[in-house]
């Protein structure tokens, strides 16, 4: 009889275990399932961020290009005498030898009393 009691308790004990089994079972799935949607999630981030980066690097890009190419096209233009001669005009107050650079100065009670005035014969301001 004692053994039919041990042999009861055994299959009950073992029987408990198989219970116990299917729910570790399970625990383990889910914690697995999360950790593998936890890496997911975080590699979609990744690369959402990528894409977002490599189309601001590609609009830098065009920007950049666009600039080079208008560098370009200013220096081809420097090099010629039509752009040297304006900037001598313009910058500088040059002129060429038969001609001559009119400045109208205006009292400042008769300006307003502002300090920059026109300059009639290229209309640049000039400083007082």
């Amino acid at each position: 009889m004692k053994k039919d009691t041990t042999a009861k308790a055994a299959k009950k004990k073992h029987k408990q275990a198989d219970r116990i089994q299917p729910s570790k079972k399970r625990w383990l799935l889910i914690l697995i399932c999360g950790l593998l949607f936890l890496v997911i999630a975080v590699s979609g981030y990744r690369l959402i961020a990528l894409k977002i980066e490599a189309r601001q690097a590609q609009t830098e890009l065009e920007r950049l290009t666009q600039e080079r190419e208008r560098l370009k096209k200013e220096l081809k233009s420097i090099d010629s005498d039509g752009y040297i001669e304006k900037k001598a005009r313009e910058e500088l107050k040059m002129i060429l030898p038969d001609e001559m650079l009119y400045v109208i100065v205006e009292s400042e009670d008769k300006a307003g009393g502002q300090s920059g005035q026109e300059d009639k014969s290229n209309g640049q301001a000039t400083e007082n």
